[in-house]
């Protein structure tokens, strides 16, 4: 019974973490450090949203997707990654205990 619970938690969460991840592709929702293309990049905290990540890049700007990686697959995987164990964690800590139910219909 314990795993049914955990399992649709999972399920809640893996829904929510892909919306979320679909819609960092329109509204800029992603924390990054942006930077011109000089000789010595100085990078500045922003929100991005993601471009397609098997298309070409801008060349005129430098993204640190996440503050970690230039890449947007990656920026994407963390989005994923963080907004899904950001949504467990959130669901086990408030979800209800079910109470012991008394039945009084004597099937057999």
């Amino acid at each position: 019974m314990e795993t049914m619970r955990t399992l649709r938690i999972l399920n809640k969460s893996l829904i929510i973490a892909v919306a979320i991840s679909i819609i960092s592709f329109i509204f800029p929702i992603i924390p990054c450090k942006t930077s011109p293309v000089i000789a010595t990049p100085i990078y500045a905290w922003s929100m991005c949203k993601l471009p397609n990540p098997f298309g070409e890049q801008l060349s005129g700007l430098l993204t640190k997707y996440w503050a970690g990686s230039t890449q947007p697959l990656t920026g994407l995987v963390m989005q994923f990654l963080v907004s899904f164990v950001i949504f467990t964690i959130i669901f086990m800590l408030i979800r209800k205990k079910a109470a012991k139910v008394l039945d009084l219909t004597h099937k057999r």
